[in-house]
């Protein structure tokens, strides 16, 4: 999933680009990251021994979700597609 903040807003997309309305508690909590940024992700329901468990994510709407952010892809006015994480974590 990547997903934009901008000015307030947030849009988390698909892969192939489709908006994800169906995650908008997790949004919502996300929503007082104050930069303009987009993230690379996964968005993941946790099993009782604290695994990934694909099913619950697609067939269950009531579950909790934890999203983890594996990649900063844009970062307040700077791309950093292709940089080294070493330099990522200056910005």
């Amino acid at each position: 999933m990547i997903t934009e903040f901008q000015n307030g807003n947030i849009r988390m997309l698909s892969r192939n680009g489709n908006e994800f309305t169906r995650f908008t508690k997790l949004s919502n909590s996300l929503s007082n990251l104050e930069c303009d940024c987009i993230v690379a992700g996964e968005i993941v329901v946790l099993d009782q021994d604290g695994r990934p468990n694909f099913r619950k994510l697609m067939y269950s709407r009531k579950e909790s979700y934890t999203y983890y952010v594996f990649d900063i892809l844009y970062l307040n006015g700077k791309n950093l597609i292709g940089h080294p994480l070493n330099k990522e974590k200056k910005y």
